[in-house]
This record gives structure tokens, C-alpha cells and sequence, in this order.
């Protein structure tokens, strides 16, 4: 096998799983080391009861890796593999020469029959319990003096838990990892406030996912972001002769190794603001994206259960070429008022479960700009301020805005409004990402 440098592997993997693997390198983690030709093999302990499996294969210039670990789905090359190259790297006379045959590969060896369906939801439950577990103890020592091995090992069970589809419960103890590693690295203490408030958010967001998984009276609506629940087009609220606009289409990559497109779409009908999405793992770069809508889409839709802004599914619809009555028909929904903005807001941060942000399409009477600053004016003179507002300064110079789209969220303790698209002006009005 040849021969491989560290800035490779660096080029080859995510910064977060490099470092993890050589963390795992450096605890001895990499074991049963050996090596064909055009291949290397080894066992990797990790959160699992048994070490993950890791072969990395040389096909042509190509290094094709192979994990058991449920986040290699995601990220060919994990943190397992990259503790694997790294060894290799570092002392690859560990690695004893084999005959592929005289030694199963994970290639090779046979696949484990499929747990029955009955026993995910207590495959959840029980790391629910680690969770709980684990949040115990970072409350109570977590300030102390944490430790590589510790952030090691909350890091290694938000792979776990998000492999068990406990989507949001996985990103906060993934963020509790962060937070420690970033300690540990940079030698200074925790952030006391923002170590406590995210603890309070894990601990709720676990209450609440128990409860959606045991509780039969539960809302069912929270399945979806807590529990990752995938829905078939017979649950979905069916909606027909629906015409929609986008108001705005977001990608944003997620520190979980998706992808996520988001269009954003108003319903002209009853101002109803939905959200479509394609989520993908980053990895798949030859999945063909979600497309951004152009025009006015007409058609039935599904609606999934969740909390406003719902997500939809287009179920069958057409698409028209956009006209400014379309706009003006849009431009009707706006809302007019900063009071009932802060309202729609506080509406949201009042639930301890959402996601303390909020979306808002607002028609300013005005717009203020003051330095680098850029304040939005109701008819009664009060204001909200934009977030990064240098973005439409530009837009601001030369045509005249109707509205804007974006999301509110609290920024050192004030409230503002963060645009992602801008609509000009009638009789020529259009929609204008930001």
C-alpha cells in the first residue's frame, strides 16, 4: 500500500473528524493493524460495544474507505478512517503485510441480518437513557477541568444518538462536544453561561423526545424534528388549488453532514407562509438539487405536521411565468407593524422547544440607514434594526424596497432582522435575493 501524508488525510477529511482521529490515534483506539497491496485494515474502538471495522482501498489514484460506524454513511471518511491513515502515517510498521485471503476485509465479511422495526423505538429509548446519563454529568463536572477523552466521548455519542434518528437531541450534545473540545484545545475555561443554557436546552429537548416516543397523547407534530420521523404522502394534509411564490431559497450545510435547500413560499390565497426542502448528505454531490421557483406554482400540495412555517410536499403543480398583480397580491400579506413583529416573535420564543428565531416578510413605510447600520420604519416611527444590513445597501441606492423576507432572531440582546430576499417596488417589482 503506498504511502500517505498527513496534509492528504487533512484534504481527505473534515477538520472535526481529523481531529477526532487523531484523538483516537494518540488513546491507542487503532488496533489489529495490517495491510495487502492496495489496501489497509484495522479495528477502531468508538462509542460502539465492538470496535468499527475500517479498510481504505486503493483503486487506481483513488482511496476508497469502508467503516461500520453509522455517521461513515455520511462522511466516507470518518473519523475511524481518518484515525486509520493517520496510524498509518505516522507508524505504518505497526501494519503487517497479509494475503487478502487470509483475512476478511469489511468488504467481505457477511451482512448482519436487519434489526426488526420493533426494536428501534427502544434502541431510541436507550440512548435517550446515555443521553440523560451524560447531561448529568456535565452538569455536575463538566466545568471542572474537562478532559480530550471527555469531549472524545460525547462527541463519539451524538454520532450514536444521531445514527438513531434523535435529530435535534444529536446536534445539541454535538454542540456540548464543541464547546468542550474548543476548551481543552485553547487551554481556557467554559463559557459558564453558554454552557448552561445550551445543558437546559439538551435536558428539555430529551424530556420532550421521551415523552413524543412513549406518550401516546403527545403531539405528534414534534416526531418530525425530535425523532427524525419520516412521513408517507397518506399522513400529509392534502391541499388543492393552491398558488404560491417564493419569497426566498436557502442552502445551508449543516455540521451533521447534510445539506438542506429550503424554498420559502407564500401562498397567495390566505398568506400562508410554507417551506419546501430537499435534504441530502453533503458527500452525494451528483444528487440533483432542489430547484429555486421562478414563477407563480399552482397545484396540490401536501402539508406535514409540524409547526408554522409547515413544510410541504409539492405534490402536483405547474409552474406560470410571475406578474406584478402576483406581487401585488403577495405585497397584501406583508405585515406592516414592528409591534406585531416583536409579538410574532415573543409568540415563538415563549415555546422552550423552538428554535428561538422567527420568520417575518415586513413592508417598511421607510428604510434609515445610519453608517454601516440599516434600520427598517414602520408608519408609526418605530424601527427594527437589520442584521448585516450592508447587504441591501447597495439595492437601497437604486430602487425603492415593498418588502423584505428574512428571519428574526435576538443578537446581543436586540432584535433584528436578518434578510435573505427583498421584493422592489410596483409596477416593476421583483424578487431580489440577498
Amino acid at each position: 500500500m503506498q504511502s500517505i501524508t498527513e496534509r492528504q488525510i487533512k484534504s481527505l477529511c473534515q477538520a472535526e473528524d481529523y481531529r477526532n482521529g487523531e484523538s483516537y490515534f494518540k488513546q491507542n483506539k487503532v488496533t489489529d493493524t495490517w495491510q495487502t497491496e492496495d489496501s489497509l485494515h484495522a479495528l477502531v474502538a468508538g462509542s460502539g460495544d465492538k470496535p468499527y471495522q475500517v479498510s481504505v482501498r486503493l483503486d487506481g489514484v483513488t482511496l476508497v474507505p469502508r467503516c461500520t460506524c453509522p455517521a461513515h454513511r455520511r462522511r466516507p471518511f470518518c473519523k475511524h478512517v481518518a484515525a486509520t491513515l493517520i496510524a498509518w502515517a505516522r507508524v505504518p510498521e505497526r501494519f503487517t503485510l497479509r494475503e487478502a485471503a487470509t483475512a476478511p476485509s469489511v468488504e467481505s465479511r457477511p451482512r448482519r441480518a436487519p434489526k426488526p422495526k420493533s426494536d428501534a423505538r427502544q434502541v431510541q429509548l436507550e440512548g435517550l437513557d446515555k443521553v440523560e446519563v451524560l447531561l448529568v454529568e456535565l452538569a455536575t463536572y463538566g466545568l471542572l477541568a474537562p478532559t480530550e477523552a471527555h469531549a472524545t466521548r460525547v462527541n463519539d455519542l451524538a454520532h450514536a444518538v444521531e445514527s438513531h434518528k434523535l435529530r435535534r437531541l444529536a446536534r445539541l450534545v454535538g454542540r456540548l462536544g464543541g464547546m468542550l473540545e474548543a476548551a481543552v484545545k485553547n487551554a481556557r475555561s467554559l463559557d459558564e453561561t453558554a454552557y448552561a443554557e445550551l445543558l437546559a436546552d439538551a435536558w428539555l429537548t430529551l424530556q420532550a423526545t421521551r415523552r413524543a416516543l412513549t406518550d401516546p397523547s403527545a403531539d405528534p407534530t414534534s416526531l418530525e424534528d425530535l425523532v427524525g420521523k419520516t412521513w408517507r404522502e397518506g399522513d400529509l394534509e392534502r391541499r388543492e388549488r393552491v398558488r404560491l411564490v417564493e419569497l426566498s431559497y436557502e442552502t445551508v450545510t449543516l455540521d451533521t453532514g447534510f445539506i438542506v435547500d429550503t424554498s420559502y413560499l407564500l401562498a397567495l390565497d390566505d398568506g400562508a407562509l410554507y417551506t419546501e426542502k430537499q435534504i441530502v448528505p453533503a458527500q452525494l454531490k451528483k444528487q440533483p438539487r432542489k430547484a429555486s421557483y421562478n414563477g407563480r406554482l399552482e397545484g396540490s400540495i401536501g402539508l406535514y405536521p409540524g409547526a408554522a412555517p409547515r413544510r410541504i410536499k409539492l405534490l402536483a403543480v405547474s409552474e406560470a411565468p410571475l406578474t406584478a398583480h402576483d406581487w401585488q397580491q403577495a405585497l397584501i400579506y406583508a405585515e406592516r407593524s414592528t409591534a406585531n413583529l416583536f409579538r410574532q416573535f415573543q409568540a415563538v420564543a415563549a415555546d422552550p422547544l423552538a428554535l428561538p428565531e422567527a420568520c417575518a416578510f415586513f413592508a417598511p413605510a421607510r428604510c434609515w440607514v445610519d453608517g454601516g447600520e440599516v434600520y427598517l420604519m414602520d408608519a408609526e416611527g418605530q424601527a427594527i434594526a437589520l442584521a448585516e444590513g450592508w447587504r441591501i445597501q447597495s439595492v437601497l441606492t437604486r430602487r425603492p424596497i415593498a418588502a423584505l423576507f428574512g428571519r428574526m432572531a435576538v443578537e446581543e440582546g436586540v432584535l433584528r432582522l436578518t434578510p435573505l430576499s427583498l421584493v422592489t417596488a410596483l409596477p416593476e417589482a421583483e424578487r431580489v435575493r440577498v
